[in-house]
């Protein structure tokens, strides 16, 4: 059996004490609380095909 692992649970082991990790759910719960331009952008490039495909 081949274990299951989220990539967000990969990028909290791997980025410890190296940077701030913060989950896209965490990300999306927080444009509840602000007005933040800059953040809406990146989430809304985050949910798009773009961060695929490029643009």
């Amino acid at each position: 059996m081949i274990p299951q692992i989220r990539m967000e649970e990969v990028a909290v082991r791997e980025l410890a004490g190296l940077c701030e990790f913060q989950t896209f759910d965490e990300q999306v719960a927080e444009l509840g609380d602000t007005s933040d331009e800059t953040l809406m952008e990146r989430m809304k490039f985050k949910a798009g095909m773009d961060l695929f495909h490029g643009s």
